[in-house]
């Protein structure tokens, strides 16, 4: 086993729902060479071509004939054709883990569930990585991780003063960007909703934080929508997203709305300066474009700091070697652990998102498999299927009407 690579000796299965992904693919590709093979299995693509019960089958078969050491699955919080009873079965001839990504929406509706069928989960979202560990879950709090490649200062003259990069129809950003334009403020806005539209490429996402002397960014959460959309408190929620590390990655200056885990991955007030309303917002902004060396000398702080801890090359033997340490110290697992026990609200999640895939099947022309995930439906019992059927029903015919629409 080589020092900064704790799996060199083992062989990894990746399990994954998207692919031709670019954030995906960099984490497969960056994997790669952590691991003595790796196997990617986009199960969500198999199991719309060849069924779910093919899918379940030919992931034990990976398993088995690649003798699989680490099963790592990387999944959206609306993927559930795989339930957390298949996955606990897979424990004991592999180790099982979960990366997350979005914990502080998911975790109570979602993640937690598919956790507890894990060996132990690694997410990006501090505050779930304890309530995992209060679960009984060994959990990892990983930090950010991008890739220098697309992230990385780009030569160019400053020629915008603010800009925000971001889906500007989510939560209440539009206010806050239109409070600046108010105070006299220019601020250039790119991606949904945005007055520039989507960038081409991520890649040219560097150049617009390299031309501009204030990007700033925001952590409250949007308006939950399905699987979460019953918790209105979300919507109080300040995520700790990994913009910082992406901005700070292109020695640019980072005014980011206040999140309380910021703390951990930036110095605040050295290396990343915060708001917490409008009012504050507008100050800081007029603050930094009229100190130039002492918003430079942050984004200097920034950019050395994220070298040595958001680039894969420093972050992913980092995050390996905790995962190795956590998996050596568990006791061994019998085949087929017991699943974990599962909400009702869960249940009914599980019946809504297979409702949705079958009528997307439908639409596909694939009935056979449409056919088996009707047969599922039933298996989370009749208050499950009573209340989760109707709601997937809707959702599936909300998008079909969409696409007919235009809408």
């Amino acid at each position: 086993m080589e020092n900064n690579k704790p799996f060199s000796d083992k062989n990894l299965l990746l399990l994954v729902t998207l692919r031709e992904h670019q954030y995906i693919d960099y984490l497969a590709g960056d994997l790669e060479k952590y691991f003595k093979r790796t196997h990617v299995f986009n199960f969500i693509g198999y199991s719309r071509e060849h069924g779910l019960s093919a899918t379940e089958d030919r992931i034990r078969e990976l398993i088995r004939e690649n003798d699989i050491y680490l099963v790592l699955v990387i999944q959206l919080a609306t993927d559930f054709e795989l339930s957390p009873e298949y996955y606990a079965s897979l424990r004991g001839p592999a180790k099982l883990v979960f990366w997350f990504f979005d914990d502080d929406m998911y975790f109570s509706a979602v993640s937690k569930y598919y956790a507890a069928a894990a060996d132990a989960v690694m997410t990006h979202d501090y505050f779930p990585s304890l309530a995992y560990k209060q679960l009984g879950i060994p959990s990892i709090y990983a930090t950010p991780i991008y890739d220098p490649e697309i992230f990385h200062p780009v030569p160019a003259a400053k020629d915008i003063d603010v800009c925000c990069v971001c889906d500007c129809t989510k939560a209440d950003r539009m206010e806050y960007i239109d409070f600046l334009t108010a105070g006299g403020i220019k601020v250039e806005t790119y991606g949904h909703g945005s007055k520039n539209g989507f960038l081409p490429e991520e890649r040219d996402i560097s150049a617009i934080y390299s031309r501009s002397r204030i990007v700033i960014t925001f952590s409250r959460l949007d308006k939950p929508r399905w699987p979460v959309s019953d918790d209105p408190l979300l919507e109080r929620v300040r995520q700790n997203k990994g913009h910082f590390a992406q901005i700070a990655l292109t020695r640019s200056f980072c005014l980011s709305e206040y999140a309380p885990a910021l703390n951990l991955i930036a110095g605040i007030g050295s290396e990343v300066a915060v708001f917490n309303d409008k009012n504050e917002l507008l100050s800081q902004v007029r603050y930094y474009l009229a100190h130039d060396k002492e918003r430079e000398e942050m984004a200097d702080r920034a950019y050395e700091t994220a070298k040595r801890t958001f680039v894969g090359a420093v972050a992913f033997p980092k995050l390996l070697h905790e995962l190795r340490k956590t998996l050596d110290d568990q006791a061994p697992v019998e085949p087929g652990a017991s699943p974990p026990a599962l909400s009702a609200a869960f249940r009914s999640n599980i019946v809504n998102g297979l409702t949705f895939s079958f009528f997307i099947l439908l639409g596909e022309g694939r009935f056979s498999n449409a056919g088996e995930l009707l047969t599922r439906l039933f298996r989370c019992g009749p208050r499950a299927f009573l209340s989760g059927f109707p709601a997937g029903t809707i959702r599936a015919l909300t998008v079909f009407f969409h696409k007919l629409t235009g809408g």
